[in-house]
């Protein structure tokens, strides 16, 4: 997911186990409901643009902190907070369609 108002990326904590990602520290959150504590990393991270057998390429982020959110959403695993998005541009179209270019 895309998320203009994170900022930093983040991933569920069973992508984090999956991972086997050691957390490095804590970092304060605020979020709707809330503030507290979540679990950060650090992470290479790769995004893929387009079908790799259809001569896409890969976007590759090396030792980025990431953090945990707590995972609740069964759409989605992880997000991409403006970290990243601020590396490159976003588009949205009237017709709601996005364009990620880095």
């Amino acid at each position: 997911m895309i998320d203009t108002g994170a900022d930093i990326t983040a991933i569920s904590p069973k992508v984090a186990k999956q991972l086997g990602l050691k957390p490095t520290g804590k970092v304060p959150v605020r979020v709707p409901t809330g503030t507290g504590a979540t679990n950060v990393y650090i992470n290479d991270v790769v995004i893929p643009f387009g079908s790799s057998n259809l001569g896409g390429v890969a976007h590759w982020i090396q030792n980025l902190q990431v953090m945990e959110f707590n995972g609740q959403n069964p759409n989605y695993e992880g997000l991409l907070g403006r970290d990243i998005i601020c590396q490159g541009t976003l588009t949205v179209g009237f017709d709601c369609r996005l364009v990620f270019c880095l």
